[in-house]
């Protein structure tokens, strides 16, 4: 007859088994979950793109993507521009303040 240690043992390792099934299915359901939206999003971008490049050779053109992507390249290059005047005016502050102390340091 088995030890009741023995039995106790077995009763955690088949729960350990157990959770550890649960674990590798939901790893499988994500996984699927994550391959399934991914190809969905990339059929829909084919179709899409598709769609631009039969419009372009049909000779449509659709005022609205041109729009918004005329706005995204303002947006972007405003943007851009905001980031650079505000590093430009850090670095005249950092040298100004590092003028100042060195004039300030040197004339002790």
């Amino acid at each position: 007859m088995l030890n009741t240690s023995s039995v106790e043992r077995a009763k955690i390792l088949i729960k350990e088994i157990a959770v550890e099934n649960a674990v590798i299915d939901l790893e499988n359901k994500i996984e699927n979950d994550i391959k399934e939206s991914l190809d969905n999003e990339q059929r829909e971008y084919f179709l899409k793109e598709k769609i631009r490049v039969i419009r372009g050779e049909l000779g449509e053109t659709n005022s609205k993507e041109e729009d918004i992507s005329k706005l995204k390249e303002k947006l972007s290059n405003t943007v851009l521009y905001a980031l650079r005047l505000e590093a430009v005016n850090n670095k005249m502050l950092f040298y100004t303040k590092f003028s100042l102390s060195s004039y300030y340091t040197s004339s002790i």
